[in-house]
Formats: structure tokens, sequence, C-alpha cells
């Protein structure tokens, strides 16, 4: 039996609005490339339905999986299936977080995934996912709140110390500003992306694909 599609997904998708530099909240640059709103109504019936079959006729037949050699659909419909990759998890947080018009006419998402967040290192360099989000001036729930994030990109430094369960980072701003955020509410630049190209005048999904 099919499930209906969460409007929340389609909400995502359909939303569009203008680029700024800081705010990365998900909106859908897409929509004006041709056949575009077909493919990604495909592709979010197809994941909200966990539905391989629905998701096999756009995707490349030798999509990117890994840095490894991983590629080709064969192995993306395995590691589908495979519980230890929650790729359908992975790929609804892809689709909900927008989708961006780049390199030359393909779609990638995140919608903020192509863009210039400011920092050099791609492993330290993370998007406070929501609107909202405390800086706090110490590790604790309760402790002075500097201001709100609000969709942009941080620094979290790779030298600071982690431990299981860790629930604060350090985080520097664009700006300079530093404190602490809630690590669940921060997205790494290198998690999880899609790359969509025309392929023989249909789209394809090329790439998914983490890491650096």
């Amino acid at each position: 039996m099919r499930t209906a599609v969460p409007l929340g997904v389609l909400a995502a998708l359909m939303l569009s609005a203008p680029a700024s530099a800081e705010h990365l909240f998900p909106r859908n640059e897409c929509a004006a490339l041709p056949g575009a709103d077909r493919f990604q109504m495909r592709l979010v019936t197809a994941v909200a339905n966990r539905n391989a079959d629905m998701l096999r006729p756009i995707v490349d037949p030798q999509i990117k999986l890994d840095f490894g050699g991983g590629e080709g659909w064969d192995l993306f419909k395995a590691r589908l299936e495979a519980g230890e990759y929650d790729l359908w998890a992975e790929l609804d947080k892809v689709i909900r977080l927008g989708c961006a018009d780049a390199y030359r006419g393909s779609m990638a998402m995140p919608y903020y995934w192509p863009k210039d967040l400011g920092f050099d290192d791609p492993y330290s360099t993370y998007v406070a996912t929501g609107d909202d989000i405390p800086l706090l001036a110490e590790p604790r729930e309760d402790a002075r709140q500097l201001r709100l994030l609000n969709w942009e990109s941080v620094e979290v430094p790779r030298t600071q110390p982690y431990e299981d369960g860790q629930r604060f980072v350090a985080i520097r701003t664009r700006a300079g500003e530093a404190g602490f955020a809630e690590l669940d509410r921060l997205r790494s630049q290198i998690d999880f992306r899609m790359i969509a190209e025309r392929r023989e005048g249909q789209w394809r999904i090329t790439v998914f694909i983490a890491g650096d």
C-alpha cells in the first residue's frame, strides 16, 4: 500500500525564495529547470513510499555512491535495503533541505551544498539547520544566550575533544562570534548530498554521497 506524500516534504521542495549570503534555509532554485518539477515529484513520492521500484527510473545506472569506487544501481538498492546505511532516511533529509541550480544546470541537494559557506575546511563547516537555534556562552542548556542562529554556516573546530552522547559543541560564526550550540541542530557540509543531471533528455540522480 502506498502512503501519502508528507506535505512538509512537498512544501520544502516547492518553496522558492531569493538567495542570500547567510541564510541557507531550504528553497527550490531548480523549479525553472525544464522537467525539474516532474523529477522532483517522482523523487519525493518514491522516497515517501520507500519504494525502490519507483526510484529506479530516476537513478543513473552508474550512480556514484562513495569515494572508494562504489557505484551503480545494484549497489544503491542493496544499501537502501541494508539497515546500517539508513539511506531512505538520508534521502528524506536531503530532499527537505531544498535544491540549488548548480554546476551548469544540474540540481544539487541540499540547497546550500554548492554555495560558498565562508570557511576553508569542509570537515569543520556545518550549517545550523533551523530557526532560532541558541548560541550559548557555555555548553549547557541554561547558559546565557548570546543570540539565535538561523539557517547559517558555522565552524566547528576539529581540535576540540568529542565524547559519545556529547550534546553541545564549540562553534564560531562567520562574523567571528564564539559560543556553543547543540550538535544535533548542526549538519556537516560533507554529509549526504545529491546531484541530478539531464541524461538523454531525462533527469537522473548521478551522485548520492557523503564525505570528501
